[in-house]
């Protein structure tokens, strides 16, 4: 059986294979031309309708209201209050002691005590002898009393009894915070003139003393007679007045 192709043809056919393929590979590829989207366009809208031109608004007229007439409105006066008489013989406060160092404290009306230190009841009408009486000031001399030399007692004394009084009125001499005098001046008979005067009551001479001691004193008037009670000069507002110093030797 004869062969269909001889061996030349078949080598020629796949030489001619091979330069077709060759050439099939070398050939540029085919340029791809884009496709752009296309667009799509908005409709435009219709122009918006102008509005029409604003008018000024209607001023309103107010009618004019005349002004409210003022009534003047006299106030009535209050009625007069009252006026209530305070009774002149109402109790007054109770007195305050008054003593040299200025401290104000409440005491009870003086008592009057006798010779022997006894207490004395004080009237409950009246202030005995002293009704009208009162003490304004005590002042001493020399201002620094020395052992065995007399000192001096001047009393400012206030009568309002509207006449001369004649009393024996004196100076006692406590120490501090003793509720009994060591010492006492003459107590001789004096004239209390009416009126503010300041009158010498008498002396008192300090003996025995070996160092300087703080004494203190106070005027009294003695009633004499029975017990020789000694009545206890106070202020216009009812305190006692009272002379602090101090006696060396």
């Amino acid at each position: 059986m004869k062969a269909l192709f001889s061996p030349r043809t078949l080598f020629l056919c796949g030489i001619l294979g091979i330069i077709c393929l060759s050439a099939a590979c070398r050939a540029p590829a085919p340029t791809s031309t884009p496709v752009l989207p296309t667009a799509n366009v908005p409709t435009p809208l219709p122009p918006a309708p102008t509005a029409p031109p604003l008018t000024e608004a209607p001023t309103a007229v107010l009618p004019t209201q005349a002004p409210p007439t003022a009534t003047a409105v006299i106030p009535t006066q209050p009625p007069p209050t009252p006026t209530v008489a305070v009774p002149t013989n109402a109790p007054s406060p109770l007195p305050t002691n008054t003593t040299s160092s200025g401290v104000a404290t409440p005491i009870k009306p003086p008592t009057p005590t006798s010779a022997s230190g006894s207490a004395v009841v004080e009237p409950t009408v009246d202030r005995g002898p002293l009704t009208g009486l009162y003490i304004a000031g005590l002042r001493f001399e020399p201002d620094y009393p020395r052992r065995n030399d007399p000192v001096m007692f001047y009393a400012t004394l206030v009568n309002r009894t509207g006449r001369e009084q004649y009393y024996p009125v004196c100076a006692e001499i406590f120490r501090p915070d003793a509720k009994k005098s060591f010492g006492i001046t003459n107590c001789d008979n004096l004239t209390i003139p009416v009126g503010t005067n300041e009158i010498f009551i008498g002396s008192w001479t300090g003996s025995g003393i070996k160092e300087c001691i703080p004494v203190r004193a106070r005027a009294v008037l003695r009633e004499q007679g029975e017990g020789e009670v000694r009545w206890v000069f106070t202020t216009t507002n009812g305190g006692e007045l009272w002379t602090d110093f101090q006696v060396c030797p």
